[in-house]
């Protein structure tokens, strides 16, 4: 019967490191420094980590609702630009082809983005949020704004 009951690899090796621990914290606890301040020395120097990490997060907070409320105006005015862009380039393409399709559509959008995204009016994360929005008006953007009146057909005569 084997009577090591720690035989793992790292067994010796946690219980070294789990005596360490506590034997620093205890020293910690019941040392002094000349004066014979550590404890309260270590409670000033714990409060102000305390202090300091809330205002960490307070800052952080602060800055992504700037960041969220900035971002949503900032791809809306982009998404305008692109929208006026692509009407032009489905007006085009209507006079062209006469109608345009899904497919032609998508080329459209990829080119309009894509010329948007060299000229460094959007980042990579925009890129697919205004495919998306995009392609979501390509009933809008390709259906004409008026139709077109139904020609009349001629009465017939009673004879």
């Amino acid at each position: 019967m084997n009577q090591n009951r720690y035989a793992g690899p790292f067994s010796g090796m946690v219980i070294f490191l789990v005596g360490s621990t506590i034997g620093g914290i205890l020293a910690l606890l019941a040392g002094t420094d000349e004066k014979g301040e550590t404890r309260p020395l270590v409670k000033k120097r714990i409060k102000f980590t305390k202090t300091r990490l809330a205002e960490g997060a307070e800052w952080a907070t602060e800055t992504v609702q700037e960041l969220a409320e900035t971002v949503p105006a900032n791809i809306q005015k982009i998404y305008t630009n692109a929208v006026k862009i692509l009407k032009e380039k489905v007006a085009a393409a209507k006079k062209a082809l006469g109608r345009v399709d899904r497919d032609k559509y998508t080329t459209l959008v990829n080119e309009v983005v894509a010329g948007m995204k060299q000229a460094g009016k959007v980042t990579g994360t925009q890129v697919g949020m205004l495919k998306d929005y995009l392609m979501q008006d390509y009933a809008l953007l390709t259906t004409p704004a008026v139709k077109p009146k139904a020609k009349r057909r001629p009465r017939k005569t009673a004879n």
